[in-house]
């Protein structure tokens, strides 16, 4: 005979769809609390984004209207000019040198080696003199 622990097939389900539900209603409180359906200032849902049709359009109107005053104002070709005297300016310098390294890097590591060496010939010298004492 074993000693086997059996669970009847009906608590097992019983424990399964009483997580589900739990898992569930955790779903539709979440659900109201960031949807908007719990409440709130008019002014909060209009900085959200939430307008109606005749705030919408009255706002598309300024865009194009802000948009065409400002295309007036810029010089396509002084842009033009501006942006490739940039560009020339910028290609003809060569990158400077600079004594940074990456950890790790062959550079770092040959620079690592050579800061140690000459601290090991000091410690050899040293002890030379010492045994020559």
């Amino acid at each position: 005979m074993s000693n086997q622990d059996t669970e009847s097939t009906g608590s097992a389900l019983k424990g399964f769809f009483d997580g589900l539900i739990i898992f569930l209603i955790f779903g539709v409180i979440s659900a109201l609390l960031f949807s908007g359906y719990a409440g709130g200032k008019q002014a909060d849902k209009d900085y959200k984004g939430v307008f109606d049709q005749a705030t919408r359009d009255q706002r598309d109107a300024n865009l194009a209207e802000v948009s065409e005053a400002q295309a007036k104002l810029v010089d396509a070709g002084a842009v033009a000019a501006a942006m490739k005297k940039v560009t020339a300016g910028a290609g003809g310098k060569k990158p400077a040198k600079t004594d940074l390294v990456v950890p790790g890097s062959p550079t770092f590591l040959k620079q690592a080696a050579e800061q140690a060496a000459p601290a090991e010939e000091e410690k050899t010298e040293a002890e030379g003199e010492k045994k020559a004492e």
